[in-house]
């Protein structure tokens, strides 16, 4: 996605969550947006930076209130685990070459689906290229698959990649 925070400020008054006179969001009823917790593991400087560097952006561009909280790995994993997270640092390795090494963390009931994401369709999709056997029309329906995730309903947002590492935010 494109940084568009003209566009998320519009995304959020549509929601209802309109910024007073005063710089705070509200919804109708005067509650004040809450505060984003943004949860990252505390073992590499670069998700404190990161983090850091949303948060910052969120309040400068969209007058959310967000803060940081970093816990030691074991505790972040915990943590991720139950769901116990507003936003969180996320991370994965792709470690066999194929989409759906991707695409399966995705799925309603895959271990590694921490956010408790969930679509029908998108489950569908995946079910249907598992049995697919002319590789062009798999990944046609792993190609729709993965529109689904990355700009429809977007449960983890890619924000740094390296050669063989993809971070990205998810939330829950």
């Amino acid at each position: 996605l494109p940084f568009d925070p003209d566009r998320a400020r519009r995304e959020l008054e549509a929601a209802g969550w309109v910024r007073g006179d005063d710089g705070v969001r509200r919804d109708a009823d005067g509650t004040a947006f809450p505060t984003v917790e943004i949860l990252y593991s505390t073992g590499s400087p670069r998700y404190r930076g990161n983090s850091l560097a949303i948060r910052d952006m969120w309040r400068r561009e969209l007058s959310i209130p967000a803060e940081v909280r970093g816990r030691p790995g074991k505790d972040y994993r915990e943590k991720v685990e139950k769901g116990e997270f507003m936003v969180a640092r996320g991370g994965w390795f792709g470690d066999y070459g194929d989409p759906t090494t991707f695409l399966d963390m995705h799925r309603t009931d895959d271990s590694n689906n921490h956010r408790d994401y969930s679509n029908p369709e998108f489950d569908r999709l995946l079910d249907a290229a598992a049995s697919e056997t002319d590789a062009v029309r798999r990944f046609a329906l792993l190609e729709e698959a993965e529109r689904i995730v990355v700009e429809d309903d977007l449960p983890v947002i890619p924000i740094a990649r390296s050669e063989e590492h993809t971070s990205e935010l998810q939330s829950h």
